[in-house]
């Protein structure tokens, strides 16, 4: 209200959603606490595992960002371009984090009180390697936002979809490689959550 609304508002606020995702997706496997030995030794192939973490975070984040698109009209005066190029924008950030994030959680596992999440303490290099991702996707996929925003708005929607579709691709082609070291470092994951 008191600087009125920049070409930085609508991208802002969608890419503050994507952070608040950031240490469950670092942390992918903190929340089953025991249940992660069920998931391994399960007869169930560790990519679908991975698949499913990645469709219940996406829920959880398509849920946060929706609710976003619905109520910052009601803030601010935003066209549909814009809104929908925002969510786009938020599927950048997503299959960013998962990406990392998949690597994080076999590397650097910690168990996650549910009742208390807030009181766990995240590891330091969690904290800036979540920092990292974050400045780096703002710089890349909110520059190029704003780039295209400033100028050629009309473009918007496409330039965030082929940024989305590439993110998406990368994310789809990482996960043998990611599947392959979750086996290979299962214990020190199993370790973790006790």
């Amino acid at each position: 209200q008191l600087v009125g609304r920049g070409p930085w508002t609508v991208p802002a606020a969608f890419m503050y959603v994507s952070l608040s995702a950031s240490s469950l997706q670092l942390n992918q496997f903190g929340l089953d606490g025991h249940g992660v030995k069920c998931l391994f030794f399960l007869p169930i192939r560790i990519e679908d595992i991975l698949r499913g973490k990645t469709r219940g975070l996406g829920a959880y984040q398509a849920a946060q960002s929706i609710l976003l698109s619905i109520l910052l009209p009601l803030a601010i005066h935003v066209s549909l371009n814009e809104i929908v190029a925002g969510l786009l924008m938020t599927v950048c950030f997503f299959f960013v984090q998962s990406s990392v994030g998949r690597f994080t959680s076999i590397s650097m596992p910690r168990a996650v009180s549910r009742t208390q999440m807030r009181a766990s303490s995240t590891p330091v290099t969690l904290v800036l390697l979540g920092l990292a991702i974050s400045a780096g996707s703002s710089a890349v996929f909110g520059g190029a936002y704003g780039a295209t925003l400033h100028f050629e708005p009309r473009a918007l929607v496409p330039v965030m979809a082929t940024l989305a579709t590439i993110t998406f691709v990368v994310h789809h082609l990482l996960l043998p490689r990611t599947a392959a070291y979750a086996v290979r470092n299962r214990d020190r994951l199993l370790a973790a959550m006790g």
